[in-house]
């Protein structure tokens, strides 16, 4: 940062201390010195007391050039989706499955949702249903209860 043409604090001093309000210290070694690092620890939290989230995630194969997106709607498991996609565009992949979701939720009944997509730490379970949806064919494909690997995500969320 440089205040009144003179250099007041570097580049990473002000990295250091903006990630710092974000979570708990962290202390890595390097070769030659020891830097501070700062990491918040990042999980799927669940809704406010009646509300829903939708949360939406887009997958891609390089190898069959297959795409799908899907996503789970919860606070408790409400129901799950999985589209088989022609798209290559992660952009429109991304927000295919978030209006799908938020499509599916309004047509269960379901007013008050929160959004929440493209990020893994969060979304970990719409990011299997997503890269399970890259296998089927293209179209819509609903659950009542989580595939086997869903469940062991959202167990795993549960259990942090």
């Amino acid at each position: 940062m440089v205040k009144e043409g003179r250099l007041v604090m570097s580049g990473r001093c002000c990295l250091a201390r903006s990630s710092g309000a974000c979570g708990e210290g962290k202390i890595v070694m390097s070769s030659s010195r020891i830097s501070r690092f700062w990491k918040k620890k990042v999980s799927w939290e669940p809704p406010p007391e009646d509300w829903y989230k939708v949360n939406s995630d887009g997958a891609y194969d390089m190898v069959s050039s297959r795409s799908g997106c899907g996503g789970v709607i919860r606070g408790q498991w409400i129901g799950g989706f999985a589209c088989g996609l022609e798209v290559a565009s992660a952009l429109e992949f991304g927000l295919w499955g978030a209006m799908i979701g938020l499509r599916f939720a309004w047509d269960l009944g379901l007013k008050r949702i929160i959004l929440e997509i493209d990020s893994i730490e969060r979304n970990k379970a719409a990011d299997c249903m997503a890269r399970m949806a890259r296998s089927m064919t293209p179209g819509l494909h609903t659950f009542i209860t989580p595939p086997g690997n869903v469940r062991k995500v959202i167990q795993a969320e549960a259990d942090n």
